[in-house]
């Protein structure tokens, strides 16, 4: 997936971190989520998602803006 975008109205009502458990639920095997560093939001609210879909097994590359799950 290219893009994930939660309208303004909608943001920290809980409907982008529901949507993204549904999004991650269906998706086995290795996968990345990267960022732009500018989005301030986005840092902790992927790694609010990250922790909930895979716990400890999440790992940060803060390099490449990418959180993994392996």
């Amino acid at each position: 997936m290219y893009a994930f975008f939660i309208v303004r109205g909608l943001c920290r009502h809980g409907v982008g971190l529901q949507a993204a458990r549904e999004l991650l639920r269906h998706i086995h095997g290795v996968w990345g989520i990267a960022f732009e560093d500018e989005n301030a939001d986005a840092q902790p609210f992927w790694e609010r998602v990250a922790t909930d879909a895979v716990g400890d097994l999440a790992s940060d590359h803060r390099d490449g803006r990418r959180l993994t799950r392996r």
